[in-house]
């Protein structure tokens, strides 16, 4: 049953589409003034009164800050999150009238997937040079295996021990992947992108 769900949960997040998040800059607030999104869907924020920015004020590392004018010349900034965490933004004018809002990133392919108490997650979906992944509770080496979307092997590894393990995919074309992790007892599959 665990395999079917687990299954299930991968084609969910591999066939997903991205959401547009819309967010109405009105007089004093946003609105809505929290959310939580996946990585890959986008804000669009639009104005519906008065003179405002949406400028970002604290965001995670390697994300990219902003600051917008939204009025009535100019009606709408999206933003496409490319770091998952706490997004926190304000109306530069308004701050101090608690004009302030923040949005939620997840990565629902870094989602840990559990084999009985065992966990195994990778440490970002989104890697330049080097893999990450974790597997602190597990009992047992893994193989991993990096599969195009074909699903044809593009590149191997010796075994990996139980704990953090840092994987080598610099070699891969800009693109997405799966890395399937094999042993006796399981297969799991992550998806990846190179860029």
């Amino acid at each position: 049953m665990r395999i079917i769900f687990t299954s299930l949960f991968l084609l969910s997040v591999f066939f997903s589409k991205a959401t547009i998040h819309y967010v109405s800059v009105e007089n004093n607030h946003f609105n809505p003034s929290t959310f939580v999104m996946n990585l890959g869907d986008s804000v669009l924020w639009t104005w519906s009164a008065g003179s405002h920015t949406t400028t970002s004020t604290a965001i995670p590392s390697g994300a990219t800050p902003w600051f917008e004018s939204m009025d009535i010349s100019n009606t709408a900034f999206l933003y496409i999150p490319a770091v998952s965490g706490a997004y926190n933004y304000e109306c530069y004018f308004h701050s101090a009238n608690g004009m302030i809002a923040d949005f939620t990133v997840n990565d629902p392919l870094s989602v840990p997937i559990n084999e009985g108490n065992k966990t195994i997650r990778l440490r970002s979906s989104r890697v330049n040079e080097y893999l990450t992944v974790e597997m602190p509770e597990l009992q047992q080496e893994v193989i991993p295996i990096v599969r195009d979307l074909t699903g044809r092997v593009v590149q191997t590894f010796d075994a990996i021990p139980p704990g953090t393990n840092t994987l080598y995919v610099g070699n891969l074309k800009n693109g997405i992947y799966l890395l399937e992790l094999a042993s006796l007892r399981m297969n799991i599959s992550y998806r990846f992108i190179k860029y």
